[in-house]
């Protein structure tokens, strides 16, 4: 009689899953817990369904292959699967699941930094800059934007040592691990502050990070050890400056700005025009004669009646333009320029 009942709660619990389709499995999937340490990310399962891994939203930490790479402290990475059950396939929700260190976090905390720092290893103690600061970097461009902006932050004088030499920030590209393109792995260590990555823009943005740094704590950072790169490969905003005149030096503005948090991608909108038209019909005016429209780039474009397609209160030649691209190109910025049509066009259709 107990073993009977026993197999009638078996057949019980097992059937509603039995019953579920590829979409139900897909979103109701257990996923098994990540050991400390593991190499492999342990499948979910599902009877009469087959599940496999789609991706993660760090492929630095875990591949297509469910392969784990090897984390400095507990970190959270969103997975996907697809689910296929009598012929049907369905993708499935992002579950959350946690990459956890070998050791428990110990020492200082985490930094509060501005898109957060992804890994911390605290370490003991801190690292104090002199009244000098001695940068070595193997870009040179990116040392002296780099050295002007510790000037900045730290009221100091910053100077530019060779590659190799003792420096208290020693910038350097690394071969190998799972950086990638944008990721960086600073050390903060008591005899100085090392910072590596695959590419330079995973040097800038570590950079980035090490001013918010001292912008908290002028003078020392804490000693510790972290691993970042983003989530997001495009990370930014689109600005109307065609609707709105905003000047080149605050365009530069908005770009540094942006790399202080490590926003890659400004789009902006070259035309546009005022889409209120029933405030100048009526008023008994023609909104497609008189509502505002620009164009913000320099052109040699006129129309037959001698109307310039460039806008006439404010416009960018177009050197100003191409050194603004290289401007926003030094700061890991790229510039996309929206020319709007065939709506919003009326700078376009005058002529």
């Amino acid at each position: 009689m107990k073993n009977n009942l026993f197999l009638m709660i078996a057949v019980l619990a097992a059937s509603p899953l039995m019953g579920q389709d590829a979409k139900q499995i897909a979103d109701s999937l257990s996923i098994p817990p990540v050991k400390a340490g593991a190499k492999q990310l342990p499948m979910p399962s599902a009877s009469g369904a087959q599940i496999k891994l789609l991706g993660a939203d760090y492929e630095q930490l875990v591949n297509s292959k469910g392969k784990i790479a090897p984390v400095i402290s507990d970190t959270p990475v969103n997975v996907s699967f697809k689910v296929t059950k009598d012929g049907k396939e369905a993708v499935s929700k992002d579950y959350e699941i946690m990459l956890q260190a070998p050791q428990a976090a110990q020492g200082n905390p985490k930094p509060r930094i501005i898109p957060e720092i992804l890994q911390w290893k605290g370490g003991q103690g801190e690292y104090k800059l002199g009244n000098t600061v001695t940068v070595a970097c193997p870009d040179k461009e990116l040392g002296k934007l780099f050295a002007a902006d510790m000037e900045d932050v730290l009221g100091k004088k910053v100077k530019l040592v060779v590659p190799g030499a003792k420096a208290d920030i020693s910038l350097s590209l690394v071969k190998g691990g799972n950086l990638g393109k944008e990721g960086y792995r600073l050390q903060i260590a008591r005899d100085g502050v090392r910072l590596g990555a695959a590419a330079p823009t995973g040097l800038f943005w570590g950079t980035r990070t090490l001013l918010q740094m001292l912008r908290q704590t002028p003078g020392s950072v804490p000693c510790g050890t972290a691993v970042d790169f983003p989530r997001y490969q495009l990370r930014g905003f689109m600005l109307d400056v065609a609707r709105t005149p905003y000047p080149l030096s605050y365009l530069k503005d908005v770009i540094r700005t942006m790399a202080w948090y490590k926003m890659n991608d400004l789009h902006l909108v070259i035309n546009n025009n005022y889409i209120f038209h029933e405030h100048y019909v009526d008023n008994g005016h023609d909104p497609f004669k008189e509502s505002y429209a620009a164009f913000r780039l320099e052109s040699n474009m006129k129309g037959k009646d001698g109307t310039p397609l460039t806008a006439k209160d404010l416009f960018y030649t177009k050197k100003e333009f191409t050194d603004l691209v290289s401007y926003a190109k030094k700061y890991g910025v790229n510039i996309v320029p929206e020319f709007d049509t065939p709506g919003h066009a009326l700078s376009f259709t005058r002529l």
